[in-house]
């Protein structure tokens, strides 16, 4: 995928500064600072934001949060997932069905961490 993202506006808050990178926030109660920060935008929904990425960059990435994830799923043409063996103490977590997928690369390390890609059959 491209060099643009299109994330969920709870996760750009809980993070408080964009990934350094053009990016288009989902949100309907997000006020963004005066002035914005660099190449960061809100959209209300994900069909808004991802059609102004489109205009970017011809594959953005989606990076969260979940209801974005979810919402972005039957659109999404690559997964990039980064496995991690803990179980991390958070409020809300993916379920991620990889089912009309395939495992075409995956990078372990000895940590137990991987990086997986998969590519829509």
């Amino acid at each position: 995928m491209g060099t643009r993202s299109s994330w969920e506006g709870k996760t750009f808050e809980e993070r408080g500064a964009p990934f350094g990178l053009p990016s288009f926030v989902v949100s309907t109660t997000l006020v963004l600072p005066t002035p914005p920060p660099k190449n960061v935008w809100v959209a209300t929904d994900l069909d808004a934001a991802l059609q102004a990425a489109w205009k970017l960059d011809a594959m953005p990435f989606v990076i969260g949060g979940v209801g974005i994830f979810q919402a972005a799923l039957p659109l999404v043409t690559r997964i990039f997932l980064t496995e991690i063996p803990e179980s991390p103490v958070a409020d809300t977590f993916l379920k991620l069905d990889t089912k009309g997928f395939i495992e075409t690369a995956r990078t372990p390390y000895p940590s137990g961490l991987a990086f997986v890609t998969y590519v829509r059959s």
